[in-house]
């Protein structure tokens, strides 16, 4: 159909020939009806009519106007569809009113009179409706509403009766329909106003939108105040029709003149009472739940010491008025009890009093001093740490603290400390392992202030030996080794008395649920029966003197492993374990390699010696799903591939049938696969 239309369009493109006036143009050849081959539905004769739209449309509340209008899908008989037209209200009385037809295919009734607020109304459209050409509905059409309830209000906040009402609440009032119509802003002032308030308060009202009407006090409602709202009677919605019945009332209580909060310079937030270790220049700043009264706040408040002595205050109000800082003119004095008091004399700015005033104890940071130091003098460590720690009363100076720390023996490299604000320590990571220290602290340190610690003190201790420690130095996935390459591996150990290793043989079964998760290698215990190498070896090593050695397994008769699946384990004496072995691996050891492809309903194997990578024919190859069920099997051709129809499992196992060679494909591993 496109190369058609493309054609037509390039050839009314082309100049059209002039033919002379004395041939006629031959006639147009008439083209061939073809068969399609489908069967003709419309058989010519009319159709039937159908109501394609409806208003109110289906769901919709209908007016108490009771307005209701159809649309046809085909031209009508009126006269006869007309006198189809039924409706019925409540108690199954029927509604009598105008039928007007706007076109031959729209009816519009009229009731006589305004229908019932929150009743339910039904019309039927029997198959008497017929359209122009005689065709009547196919059955009768059943249409049902539900006319406009009264107005009413759905919901208020703050929520009726509720306590301790913020002081900038909102005032809101939500109907269940509009109220007022949409219109510009010059024209808010003439919507109606549909709350009143008590007490008086002045204020703004505003529609939010067509059903919401929101109200924001001029100033902060009065603290610890009943509020009474009332949304009279009589107001009516957008339209006109319903009205609100009764008044609608509800009432709500603001919080009393408080305090919210009690906040430090340095970030904390409600401190406990009897605080400890507040810095000497520190600030308060108190929030409160409403404006207050400047003048009797800061008449009623106290910073006192534990000699009754006021100190001197600089207060700074925020805009509001509902947030105060308090700074002291002087520095605090060191290791000193002060009280920080807030009289319920104070007013908040509509004259309500505090509902309860402020007592708050608190305690300055000492004079400098070491407190702890870790490890502590004259102690052996009991488990190896090479931490050095020194936690001080107060803030320090760093840099005053740094340069009066010497540790002997020294550190090969230099010291670098790590500060701790939270709880004024340092801390460095220079401890080896047995080993007596003498830390020396010299006098002269300070803190942030500039006071000074007099007298230098030394501490001795002893460090732990480092904790015996033992595993294998090989990856953690199965290791792949070859019959005919190299089959040594290390272990690494430290402390530990003794050690032991062991292989043992396993099934490709076991390989597989260990590799997919069914089985733990951690928590396996091989027989002794399916051991093929074990090696015992004391430590001859110095106290934490680390080993590091390799090892060469070896069977029975002195040679390499073969071609198989194995469980490496390794125990120490001393070495504290979780599992049954301190660690342990597993191990392949492989001599051809598999490269794995499936679809979902084809497999395909190449299999190819490890050494040469030239390809192995004539090999069996056995294909098992994950719980080790053949689903197919086959002889490796000349090219060592072997093709199969083998639906697509999540989890498959090829085996080589010639030389127990195995290899996977799992979701969690690559396409190409590894066997043995």
């Amino acid at each position: 159909m496109v190369l058609v239309m493309v054609s037509m369009m390039i050839n009314a493109c082309q100049p059209k020939p002039v033919v002379p006036a004395t041939e006629p143009p031959p006639p147009a050849e008439q083209p061939t009806p073809t068969n399609a081959g489908i069967q003709a539905v419309d058989d010519g004769a009319p159709l039937v009519p159908e109501i394609i739209e409806q208003d109110p449309a289906r769901g919709m509340e209908l007016a108490l106007s009771g307005e209701i209008s159809l649309t046809f899908s085909l031209p009508m008989d009126t006269e006869k569809t007309s006198a189809a037209w039924e409706m019925k209200g409540p108690a199954e009385k029927v509604i009598e009113g105008e039928i007007s037809w706007i076109s031959d295919r729209e009816m519009r009734f009229a009731p006589d009179s305004p229908l019932e607020p929150a009743s339910r109304y039904s019309i039927v459209v029997s198959t008497d409706a017929a359209s122009e050409e005689g065709v009547n509905l196919v059955e009768p059409v059943l249409l049902e509403f539900i006319t406009s309830g009264e107005l009413e209000v759905s919901q208020v906040f703050p929520t009726p009766d509720t306590k301790d009402v913020s002081n900038d609440a909102v005032i809101t009032v939500i109907f269940n329909r509009p109220v007022v119509p949409l219109v510009i802003s010059e024209e808010e002032s003439k919507l109606p106003k549909p709350v009143s308030i008590t007490p008086t308060t002045p204020g703004k009202g505003a529609w939010v939108n067509t059903s919401i009407y929101a109200f924001q006090s001029d100033e902060p409602l009065i603290g610890d105040t009943t509020y009474s709202i009332t949304v009279q009677a009589g107001l009516e919605d957008a339209v006109e029709e319903t009205q609100l019945a009764a008044d609608y009332s509800w009432s709500f209580t603001t919080a009393a003149p408080g305090i919210e909060s009690l906040e430090l310079g340095s970030g904390v937030v409600n401190p406990e009472d009897n605080y400890k270790n507040l810095l000497l220049d520190e600030y308060f700043r108190l929030h409160f739940l409403q404006p207050m009264d400047p003048q009797s706040t800061e008449s009623s408040l106290a910073l006192i010491d534990d000699q009754g002595e006021s100190a001197e205050l600089i207060n700074q109000w925020s805009q509001d008025f509902t947030q105060l800082v308090i700074t002291p003119t002087e520095r605090l004095e060191l290791g000193t009890q002060y009280s920080l008091n807030l009289d319920q004399a104070a007013l908040a700015s509509d004259g309500g009093a505090l509902k309860s005033g402020l007592v708050w104890n608190f305690t300055t940071v000492p004079a400098p001093s070491i407190i702890s130091i870790s490890p502590a003098n004259n102690t052996i460590q009991e488990n190896y740490s090479t931490e050095l720690r020194i936690q001080f009363a107060s803030p320090m100076n760093i840099d005053t603290v740094k340069e009066r720390i010497l540790v002997t023996p020294q550190p090969d490299d230099d010291i670098e400390w790590w500060y701790q604000e939270w709880d004024y320590s340092f801390a460095s990571y220079i401890l080896s392992p047995s080993t007596r220290y003498t830390v020396q602290f010299l006098p002269g340190m300070e803190d942030i202030y500039g006071n000074k610690i007099e007298q230098g003190m030394t501490a001795r201790f002893t460090t732990a030996a480092q904790p015996p420690s033992a595993y294998l130095q090989m990856p953690y996935e199965p290791i792949l080794m070859r019959p005919d390459g190299p089959q040594d591996f290390y272990a690494y150990y430290r402390n530990a008395q003794s050690i032991s290793l062991q292989i043992y043989e396993i099934t490709a079964e076991q390989m597989v649920s260990f590799m997919t998760g069914d089985q733990s290698a951690y928590e396996y215990m091989p027989s002794e029966a399916t051991r093929i190498w074990q090696q015992e070896e004391d430590s001859s090593a110095s106290l934490n003197v680390p080993v590091l050695n390799s090892y060469t397994p070896l069977t029975s008769g002195g040679e390499p492993l073969p071609a198989g699946f194995y469980f490496l384990g390794m125990d120490a004496e001393g070495v504290q374990k979780y599992n049954p072995w301190v660690d342990n691996r597993l191990l392949i050891v492989a001599n051809t390699n598999l490269t794995f492809k499936t679809t979902s309903t084809d497999t395909l194997v190449w299999l190819t010696d490890l050494t040469s990578g030239r390809p192995v024919a004539r090999a069996g190859i056995g294909i098992y799903d994950k719980e080790m069920r053949l689903v197919g099997e086959g002889i490796t051709d000349q090219d060592g591939i072997l093709a199969l129809e083998v639906p697509h499992q999540k989890s498959l196992m090829i085996h080589d049938l010639r030389s127990a060679a195995v290899g996977m494909c799992l979701p969690s591993l690559p396409a190409r696969v590894t066997a043995v």
